[in-house]
């Protein structure tokens, strides 16, 4: 009974969405593209779906852009917080 509470818990675990703070750092095109919407009054910095990473970075260079990430391994929550949501 154990083994099959523990692997239920870990199916849930990995199964939860990780998200990043990004910033492109003269261009809203990628956080308006993939990011999740904000209202921060930056409109370059949002929280991102982990796996979006990649888009988010080629988004922003082809706007002549820098994409940083400014933090990772995030849930929702914690990436709206750091991202300045309201």
């Amino acid at each position: 009974m154990h083994i099959l509470t523990l692997l239920s818990l870990a199916t849930a675990i990995s199964a939860q969405t990780v998200y990043i703070v990004a910033q492109c750092n003269t261009n809203a095109t990628a956080c308006q593209t993939v990011g999740v919407p904000c209202n921060n009054g930056y409109p370059y910095r949002c929280p991102v779906e982990g796996d979006e990473e990649d888009y988010f970075g080629i988004l922003c260079r082809d706007a002549n852009a820098y994409p940083q990430i400014i933090e990772s391994g995030l849930t929702l929550e914690q990436a709206e917080q750091v991202a300045g949501c309201r």
